[in-house]
């Protein structure tokens, strides 16, 4: 019983990571969004933006 309590807590934990990679990921492109807002910057926002999603597909 308890190798498969240890089991479930060791999925738990590399579930958790894949979570906060994905809201590292998010937060980052929340940061280069907003900087390219203050740039104007609308074709490198879009590069970026089809980067992310590259990225978070791949994760």
């Amino acid at each position: 019983m308890k190798t498969n309590s240890r089991s479930y807590s060791l999925g738990a934990i590399l579930h958790t990571k894949d979570d906060l990679r994905q809201q590292e990921l998010l937060a980052i492109n929340d940061i280069n969004s907003d900087r390219l807002d203050q740039t104007g910057n609308g074709e490198a926002k879009k590069t970026l933006e089809n980067n992310n999603l590259r990225n978070a597909q791949q994760n």
